[in-house]
């Protein structure tokens, strides 16, 4: 039987801004996120953050 390594399963979120938020405090948060969050943050053309993160580094 082969050996199959262990696969660590990850999540995905996009996020917006609020409608009434400030693309200062927006951009503020992600970079909140990014610093203390453990995840990485990808920002999106349409203004919106995809979020990533694995389970197992994010209870670390």
């Amino acid at each position: 039987m082969p050996i199959v390594p262990f696969a660590t399963p990850d999540f995905h979120l996009v996020i917006q801004r609020l409608p009434r938020e400030s693309e200062r405090d927006w951009q503020r948060t992600l970079n909140r996120i990014e610093a203390f969050g453990r995840a990485i943050v990808t920002r999106l053309s349409d203004g919106s953050a995809g979020l990533r993160w694995e389970p197992r580094e994010a209870a670390a």
